[in-house]
């Protein structure tokens, strides 16, 4: 990411009037209803919808992306829903997580294939799950659809790639209203 992409973010989120208007993930509760809360990154966060649901279900969160504007955004939403973020501004491209310090990290529609991966490895801990979300090729998700950009749309079947040797618990490929999306629940080896 880059200060230009910085800058687009925070342009998109300044027109953003109401807080806490994202909704429930319900893939991301159902994910997570069988699983002890601990510590959660959620990267690429928004403004924060997912990472605010994981604060209310119990763990502690912590939340990361590009554009303060939407940290901003985000933190008025949590504040309102009373529950706690650490809010963390960052740029992915020079971002360094601290190792294994996380029992979740969640990624919703974004693709970085080059550096998000291996960041999601370090900070991890052995025995980790990630759940991940975003766009996959599909009638909806080629340029021109909902997603513009075909760097950031995965091919059929690629995202269990990005994490070889990891154990993949739950992948699939759906239609989500109007575009298409890869979901992946996987696990990070232990030692």
């Amino acid at each position: 990411m880059s200060e230009h992409d910085r800058k687009k973010w925070d342009a998109k989120y300044a027109d953003v009037d109401e807080v806490g208007a994202a909704g429930e993930n319900d893939w991301l509760a159902q994910q997570v209803s069988d699983m002890q809360p601990g510590r959660a990154l959620d990267l690429a966060c928004g403004l924060g919808a997912n990472a605010i649901q994981l604060a209310q279900l119990g763990w502690a969160v912590t939340a990361i992306d590009i554009s303060p504007v939407g940290l901003q955004i985000a933190a008025r939403s949590a504040a309102a829903a009373d529950v706690q973020v650490d809010w963390q501004t960052a740029d992915f491209g020079i971002w360094e997580p601290t190792a294994a310090t996380f029992d979740l990290v969640t990624v919703f529609r974004y693709l970085d294939r080059d550096q998000l991966p291996q960041q999601i490895q370090v900070a991890l801990k052995p025995g980790g799950t990630l759940l991940y979300e975003t766009f996959v090729e599909g009638p909806n998700a080629t340029v021109g659809g909902h997603v513009r950009n075909p760097a950031f749309v995965l091919q059929r079947d690629e995202l269990p790639t990005l994490f070889p040797n990891w154990e993949v618990i739950e992948y699939s490929e759906n239609e989500v209203s109007d575009h298409y999306v890869a979901r992946l629940r996987s696990q990070k080896p232990a030692p």
